[in-house]
C-alpha cells in the first residue's frame, strides 16, 4: 500500500526521485530506470524490462532471478491491457434476456451494474438458470482493482478467485473495464517479445 501511495504522489509532483532498495521486486515496481551495483561499482543501468530480459552478465541474471516472467508482470499496468467496453448486465434485467445475450455473445460471465452504474458483482450463465432477475443470481466480487494496479497484483487476485476475470473500478466504484487471465498472458508474451527484438 505504501508503494502504491508513493507512486501516486510521484505522479502528482512530477519530480525525479532516487530510491535505494535491496529488493528487486520493489525496484522493478517503483523505478523507471534501475542502477544495479556490486561492490560499489555500477553493473547495469537500464530499464526494468531490460534488466529482466536482457541482463548484462551472470551477476545481473542471478540477481533478478529465474522468475523473470512473473517479475515482468510488475512492469505492466492493468490499464494497458484491460478491456474498456466489456459486456455487462443490469441488476434489474430479466435472467432469460441476459442468458440469451450471453449465449449470443459467447461470454461465460458478465459484470453487473446497479441503477447508478456502480459495479456490484458477477453473474455466470449457470447462475441465471433458476432465477427470474439478474439481482437474484449475483456473485459478489471478492476483490476489484484500479486501472493503475500492476499485473502481478491482478494475477494474484485472479488466482484467489473463482472467476478468471477481475473488475477494474474507479474511486467511485464505476466500472472502467475488466481484465482476464488470457489478457495478462498475452500482454506478458508481447512484452517479452518486444524487449527481445530490440
Amino acid at each position: 500500500e505504501l508503494q502504491s501511495e508513493f507512486l501516486k504522489i510521484q505522479q502528482k509532483i512530477k519530480k525525479t526521485i532516487i530510491f535505494v532498495t535491496h529488493d528487486i521486486h520493489e525496484a522493478i515496481r517503483m523505478g523507471d530506470t534501475i542502477a544495479l551495483m556490486k561492490d560499489g561499482r555500477l553493473v547495469q543501468h537500464d530499464t526494468p524490462a531490460n534488466l529482466l530480459y536482457k541482463p548484462k552478465n551472470d551477476f545481473v541474471a542471478n540477481f533478478v532471478g529465474t522468475d523473470r516472467a512473473l517479475k515482468g508482470l510488475q512492469l505492466l499496468r492493468v490499464k494497458e491491457v484491460m478491456a474498456v467496453n466489456p459486456h455487462i448486465a443490469r441488476i434489474e434485467e430479466k435472467a432469460e434476456t441476459v442468458r440469451n445475450r450471453m449465449r449470443q455473445e459467447k461470454v461465460e460471465a458478465l459484470a453487473v451494474l446497479d441503477e447508478c452504474d456502480n459495479f456490484v458483482g458477477w453473474i455466470t450463465l449457470s447462475d441465471l438458470q433458476q432465477v427470474e432477475l439478474v439481482r437474484d443470481a449475483i456473485t459478489c466480487a471478492s476483490a476489484t482493482l484500479t486501472a493503475n494496479s500492476v499485473l502481478s497484483e491482478a494475477l494474484s487476485v485472479m488466482l484467489s478467485s473463482v472467476l478468471r476475470t477481475v473488475a477494474i473500478v474507479n474511486d467511485e466504484n464505476k466500472l472502467d473495464g475488466i481484465l482476464t487471465f488470457d489478457a495478462i498472458q498475452k500482454a506478458l508474451q508481447e512484452s517479452v517479445e518486444a524487449v527481445e527484438s530490440e
